[in-house]
């Protein structure tokens, strides 16, 4: 935990903010600079030195709009799914075991312990 003053206001960096701040290579002069120049704490911790922070914006926007774009997709291929195999999600896929099946489970464990030993 650090403890940086700036514009007569003390901040905690810890946490998250403090492991961003030591992989990005950032100094606590650095992060109270970022600070007086108007920078949330959170910005200031996780943008990497020498990257203009309109840059670190616009690059989070761009990876928000292709998270939700993958998931668009996604919901769409289940939807889609959903429509043209809808027996896959309305019939009980559950079936109980059958003897033979416990048998097996039975006696691969038995052999699991064998080799352990």
């Amino acid at each position: 935990m650090i403890t940086i003053t700036a514009n007569g206001v003390e901040y905690d960096i810890m946490g998250e903010n403090f492991k961003s701040m030591e992989r990005n290579g950032l100094s606590a002069e650095g992060i109270r600079n970022r600070i007086i120049r108007n920078w949330s704490l959170n910005e200031a911790c996780h943008v990497p030195k020498r990257m203009n922070i309109d840059e670190y914006r616009t690059l989070q926007q761009t990876l928000i709009k292709e998270e939700d774009t993958s998931e668009a997709k996604a919901r769409y291929k289940e939807e889609r799914l959903r429509k043209q195999k809808p027996h896959l999600f309305n019939v009980e896929q559950q079936h109980s075991e059958s003897k033979y099946a416990k048998y097996l489970w039975n006696s691969y464990k038995f052999k699991c312990a064998e080799v352990a030993e």
